[in-house]
């Protein structure tokens, strides 16, 4: 994961982090799942890079079953949540 790509990372918690600000993955596959565009994903990320913000969705493409694993984290409903209200 790591190895693959710098910008995706485990945090300590056990959820896919992105970027140096450490957006839950399953959060950016979300936004990007909902609304097919990268820029809906930056502009409710604004601190994360396009670079960042590219890899995120290249792993949500290649790495699919990891994401259905992240949607059963226990905070994954509530960060759902979240993105819906903003």
């Amino acid at each position: 994961m790591s190895d693959a790509d710098p910008h995706i990372r485990r945090g300590e918690d056990g959820v896919l982090r992105v970027g140096k600000a450490g957006v839950p993955l399953d959060v950016i596959g979300g936004i990007y799942h909902a609304t097919g565009e990268a820029a809906h994903v930056l502009h409710h990320h604004p601190h994360l890079t396009r670079e960042e913000i590219a890899a995120a969705i290249r792993y949500l493409k290649q790495n699919p079953d990891d994401i259905d694993s992240q949607a059963t984290h226990p905070d994954a409903a509530w960060r759902q949540r979240r993105i819906m209200e903003d």
